[in-house]
């Protein structure tokens, strides 16, 4: 039966074509100049939330830091590469880490 066909629907209707919620490659290291935008180094991974304008979007660093960053000097990384920095992630959170300051 297909009964799971419904889900896999869903899933797809959230990747409606616009510019946000991949992960991005930063080019070139941008220094932020106010407290609206983030200062990133070249090779940096960030997550872009949502695309500003033509110069500008919205992106998460990895230390969850938000701002604004020009959209010019980020690449966006393919599914692959997404999939192979995800796992590194997986894997430092796995091993011998820093400890984590107490909540």
């Amino acid at each position: 039966s297909s009964s799971g066909s419904s889900e896999e629907a869903a899933y797809q209707d959230v990747d409606d074509g616009d510019d946000t919620g991949f992960i991005c490659k930063v080019l070139v290291a941008y220094e932020a100049k106010d407290n609206s935008e983030v200062t990133l180094d070249e090779g940096d991974v960030v997550e872009q939330l949502v695309r500003i304008d033509q110069e500008w979007c919205g992106v998460r660093r990895g230390d969850g830091a938000e701002g604004l960053f020009p959209f010019n000097l980020l690449q966006r990384m393919s599914d692959e590469d997404c999939a192979q920095y995800l796992d590194e992630l997986d894997k430092e959170q796995d091993g011998p880490a820093m400890a984590a300051p107490e909540a």
